[in-house]
């Protein structure tokens, strides 16, 4: 038995498994794509144990687990708490595994829901009665607290504001030893996903971030690098892949931590995202001293205007501009993030961001048609306007009424249907990844592992059957 069972949800649970729905959960003939480790879970799990509670971790979602087999762990551990982390894409899978709990268990096993859901709307807990209680916001110092109390016989409040912690660098480290790294990663070349900071202030439309907390926070170097040493050592990897929002947000902190990386003599390679418009030359050579072989940007829209009166992402063109031949000169390949369906888009701004990633000569793209999620400026806009019941449309999937795909969870601008959206996006994709250029470079990457080749040639037969890849399968 154990104190606590902490989940890790897929997007939700299916009768079957079959490969269309193995492909929903990112993964593609057993290789996974676009999958990590859930730190902030992996810290809770930390500090609950640093207090002296037991726990038992289970990702469903990369072991890809079926509902029965999920219940099948916990009845042998049989926890008093059970706390699920959830997005907003796996809100259904957490409710499944919250209604079958209370079936069986009843009162005997209290059910929180924490995560980036619950957050950005907190009257979430309170309309499904299969949950105990929710968390709002960080975890790491509220849970443990909670947790304690219904050990000492005292029943949770339905709503909790998680406490944010100040100094990141006091948390315990993420519990990856109670994953394994091979389940994520592929085996010959296994990364470890880290964090330099929390927070981020910018305020784009199509965001729900804002809604948590914006509160900026960073780790100092010294203690970043001992922990990427201390990985090093313990899953022998020399790949890193940071996962801040915006990783040269600030460029003191971005040079200490590279210099920190560089003085050690690491000879190590990551990859981070950030925004054209906080880095620099100087910046860009740093990193690359320091190991960075791949920067991700947010471009959202490829017109100019647009990307900046409306989705108020605050990039110019010449940034984008400036990043690429700086990438190209320091030879770090680039890629970019590009979204379709925003407020008052036409087809004449949507082919700007099919052409886009081709225009600018980008390494990698991603482009997705854009969800309307609680809590963002998009949700604010639409709400006033009274076009769409966006707390009711989730509210409708996590029971299980609406699926994942469902036109009235994604934004279509008026005079464009979703087929449009779909169109458009797959004549990015076949576009940009079928030029001569992009498939002799990634052949070459991947000739001398099959477990690559495999994987790549699985993604391109869904660019050209579907048009879209794994990742646009949440």
């Amino acid at each position: 038995m154990t104190d606590v069972t902490l989940i890790y949800p897929p997007s939700y649970f299916v009768e079957t498994k079959n490969a269309e729905d193995l492909l929903k959960n990112y993964n593609m003939g057993k290789t996974k794509i676009g999958v990590w480790p859930p730190l902030g879970l992996l810290h809770i799990a930390a500090s609950s144990r640093e207090q002296g509670i037991s726990v038992d971790f289970i990702d469903a979602f990369v072991l890809g687990l079926s509902l029965d087999e999920l219940m099948e762990r916990i009845d042998r551990n049989r926890p008093k708490v059970v706390g699920i982390s959830a997005t907003t894409m796996q809100i259904r899978a957490a409710v499944q595994i919250a209604e079958r709990i209370k079936a069986k268990y009843g009162d005997s096993i209290y059910v929180g829901i924490g995560g980036p859901h619950i957050s950005i709307d907190s009257g979430f807990s309170s309309r499904f009665s299969c949950f105990d209680f929710g968390v709002i916001g960080e975890g790491e110092v509220t849970f443990p607290k909670i947790v304690k109390e219904i050990l000492s016989g005292n029943a949770p409040k339905k709503i909790y504001r998680g406490e944010m912690p100040e100094d990141l660098d006091a948390l315990p480290r993420p519990a990856r030893e109670m994953t394994d790294i091979l389940d994520y990663f592929p085996v010959e070349d296994p990364y470890v996903t880290l964090l330099t900071m929390r927070g981020c202030p910018f305020k784009c439309i199509f965001c729900s971030r804002i809604a948590v907390s914006d509160k900026l926070r960073f780790r100092k170097a010294v203690s970043v690098v001992d922990e990427i040493e201390m990985l090093m050592k313990q899953y022998k990897v020399k790949s890193f892949v940071f996962l801040d929002d915006t990783f040269t947000l600030k460029k003191s902190h971005t040079m200490e931590l590279c210099n920190e990386i560089i003085a050690r003599g690491l000879k190590i390679k990551w990859s981070c995202n950030t925004r054209a418009n906080t880095i620099d030359e100087e910046l860009v050579q740093k990193m690359k001293e320091a190991g960075c072989n791949l920067i991700l940007i947010g471009v959202e829209s490829g017109d100019e205007r647009f990307r900046n009166e409306v989705v108020n992402k605050k990039i110019n063109d010449k940034d984008i501009a400036n990043l690429r031949k700086w990438c190209r000169k320091y030879k770090i390949p680039l890629g970019c993030y590009l979204m379709l369906g925003f407020p008052g888009e036409t087809m004449t701004e949507i082919n700007k961001s099919v052409d886009f990633a081709v225009r600018f000569d980008m390494d990698l793209m991603s482009i997705h048609t854009t969800t309307v999620y609680p809590g963002s400026k998009l949700h604010e806009h639409l709400a006033k306007e009274g076009k769409i019941d966006v707390i009711g449309q989730w509210d409708k999937y996590a029971k299980g009424e609406l699926g994942a795909g469902d036109l009235s969870l994604m934004y279509i601008p008026e005079g464009l249907t979703l087929k449009d959206l779909q169109k458009a996006r797959k004549k990015a994709y076949l576009k940009f990844y079928f030029r001569p250029k992009i498939i002799a470079k990634q052949f070459m990457a991947d000739v001398g592992s099959f477990r690559n080749l495999k994987r790549d040639a699985l993604t391109a037969w869904q660019l050209l059957k579907h048009g879209r890849t794994s990742k646009d399968l949440k």
